[in-house]
């Protein structure tokens, strides 16, 4: 069944009136202490990496936690991964003080640690990494989810879907020490007026994939603790 928008000015003022209202209790809270007892200097940055579902469950497993994601409407292949790559390295140079060592030095560095270590946990894979390239911490993020909308930006049938997350990891001892995801089926407007910040900021209509992934990184990095300034 086909969905479409129709906006109106004094509805979308209602609507942020609530936001507004509500925004202080729905935000994610930045873990400060974390970020004053431990600040990396020099940051390595993994490139997304794409898992594949369990061809009977349909669920993708995080590897590093053990995580379970739905993978029904999955993409297969890497399709999403560079915009994410793109968009992660965009937001880091933009928002933290690291030294930050490329996704391309750091992803050929780790390909060839698990290469090498087919056998070992993919977290001692991504410490290793970070070892190597002499980095205070290794940022990977995993996409579980990534589903095209069917239909236009105006009127789509099914939304765009996306599953991901983003972690940290300290290199001295494999500890994650952040990580967030995000896991969402994009929704009208109406059927959720909390979601009114991300169509003011993103556009008022129905995402391509590629902009959902990007609008699911950035508020997966909200809680970043390490931002040098507060995500919007």
């Amino acid at each position: 069944m086909k969905r479409s928008y129709g906006f109106h000015i004094i509805t979308l003022l209602l609507l942020g009136l609530v936001l507004v209202l509500a925004g202080g209790c729905s935000q994610k809270k930045v873990d400060l202490k974390l970020a004053a007892a431990w600040t990396p200097k020099k940051v390595a940055v993994i490139p997304f990496i794409k898992v594949e579902a369990d061809p009977k469950t349909r669920q993708a497993f995080s590897p590093l936690t053990g995580s379970v994601f739905d993978a029904t409407r999955s993409e297969p292949g890497n399709a999403g991964i560079k915009v994410l790559d793109a968009a992660l390295e965009k937001h880091l140079s933009q928002n933290t003080d690291f030294k930050l060592v490329s996704s391309t030095q750091t992803g050929m560095v780790y390909s060839r640690i698990r290469r090498d270590n087919m056998g070992d946990h993919p977290l001692k894979s991504v410490q290793q990494t970070g070892q190597k390239l002499q980095a205070d911490g290794v940022i990977v993020g995993h996409l579980y989810r990534f589903a095209r909308r069917v239909g236009s930006k105006w009127s789509a049938e099914t939304p765009a879907s996306v599953a991901l997350d983003v972690a940290l990891v300290r290199t001295a001892d494999g500890a994650i020490v952040w990580k967030n995801s995000f896991d969402e089926n994009q929704v009208a407007l109406s059927d959720n007026i909390y979601n009114l910040g991300q169509y003011l900021k993103y556009g008022l209509s129905w995402f391509s994939a590629e902009e959902y992934a990007v609008l699911g990184l950035d508020e997966a990095m909200k809680s970043f603790p390490w931002a040098t300034k507060a995500a919007d």
